[in-house]
């Protein structure tokens, strides 16, 4: 296929100068883990709601993100990768992935067509 210049990008490339083996898979780890976990309770929701939940769902998600009251703490948190403060942001990105998933747990709990007793 003659392909030259194939350059790949993680994610700890970014944060760190040198990352090693063992930076770069809890960078990602932690990183899959939070995407795992939202994708999931987003999926819950329209499991629970339908897809008129979900898109509604969704495009508050988008507003959040696009109101200057949100959009500045998205802003720092991400900054703050940058800024060498990693254990605080990468235990808030787990402790918040726990969260969503503790949310998930709850909406699939509820949905469930088998009677608990």
């Amino acid at each position: 296929m003659n392909l030259m210049n194939i350059q790949l990008y993680y994610a700890s490339d970014f944060i760190f100068h040198d990352p090693t083996v063992a930076i770069h898979f809890l960078t990602d780890a932690v990183f899959i883990f939070f995407i795992t976990a939202a994708s999931c309770l987003l999926g819950s929701i329209v499991y629970k709601f339908g897809q008129t939940g979900g898109m509604i769902t969704g495009a508050v998600l988008i507003l959040l993100f696009t109101i200057p009251v949100t959009k500045e703490p998205v802003i720092h948190f991400i900054k703050g990768f940058a800024s060498g403060s990693l254990l605080l942001t990468f235990g808030t990105m787990v402790i918040l992935s726990f969260l969503l998933f503790l949310i998930n747990w709850l909406f699939l709990k509820k949905a469930s067509p088998v009677h608990q007793a």
